[in-house]
């Protein structure tokens, strides 16, 4: 039904493609599908209430996973289409914000809400604007600053090394990005990386965040290497004065976890 809505239908000129009637029928099926969480959200009781908290859990994880799976069927659509979808889920995005801390225990609904984020920021790039990027971003770095926090997530158990695994996806996406405003995250993003998530699945044969660890790590350094080299590094070698390593820390540091 979210396909037929949001879809161009084949064979018909755009004028007669009735986008606005259809948005707006589109706003209500999202509507319908999303009430089960806004529902719980929308309770005065709720943030307090570890009952109904656990209640809420299945129709939370179910909505989640049927609105990532709608996001996924147009990730390859128009951008009239992403519109239309985009303005359909933009009411419920702070509610799902909402629950990142209240879950913070529950590695299942947070791999979830990380799992959604993805989505959003890999198909909604350009509809949800820089300043809900940076926001985001910004609260699950400082969220997942704690040592503790990081403990629990990869000693819990392969469902909590999901939780971190869909961070570094999340971030992977981040730092890929052209915009200059992003820069801004690498230093707090790389010391996530080497200071907090490294020291942890170092000692780990065969952790599974090791392999989304490193891809990530691979595109700071493939995609912001100025942070590390301000000149052009073909033209440096050899030239006397040019070798100097902006954030020689950060820089070191990446190379040791390479070589261990």
């Amino acid at each position: 039904m979210s396909n037929v809505l949001v879809l161009p239908w084949p064979n018909m000129p755009d004028a007669q493609q009735l986008w606005q009637i259809r948005s707006s029928r589109h706003d209500s099926l999202i509507q319908s599908l999303c009430d089960p969480l806004k529902s719980s959200c929308s309770n005065p009781t709720f943030y307090q209430d570890k009952i109904m908290q656990e209640h809420a859990k299945q129709n939370i994880l179910w909505v989640l996973r049927v609105v990532c799976g709608l996001i996924e069927n147009i990730s390859d659509a128009s951008t009239r289409t992403k519109q239309v979808f985009y303005k359909s889920i933009q009411p419920i995005i702070p509610f799902i914000e909402s629950l990142f801390h209240l879950y913070l225990q529950h590695s299942d609904v947070t791999e979830s809400i990380l799992e959604f984020f993805l989505c959003l920021f890999s198909v909604f790039r350009i509809q949800i604007g820089l300043p809900f990027v940076e926001k985001t971003i910004q609260n699950f770095l400082t969220l997942f600053s704690s040592n503790q926090l990081m403990e629990f997530a990869l000693n819990e158990s392969s469902s909590g090394c999901k939780v971190i695994e869909k961070l570094l996806q999340l971030l992977q996406q981040v730092v890929q990005e052209p915009n200059s405003n992003f820069k801004a995250f690498l230093p707090s993003t790389i010391n996530l990386c080497l200071d907090q998530i490294y020291p942890l699945v170092a000692e780990r044969s065969s952790s599974e965040v090791k392999p989304p660890l490193y891809e990530l790590l691979h595109k700071i350094l493939l995609h912001n290497w100025r942070y590390f080299f301000k000149v052009n590094v073909v033209n440096s070698l050899g030239e006397a004065g040019n070798e100097k390593i902006e954030n020689e820390h950060h820089f070191t540091k990446m190379m040791e976890a390479y070589g261990q």
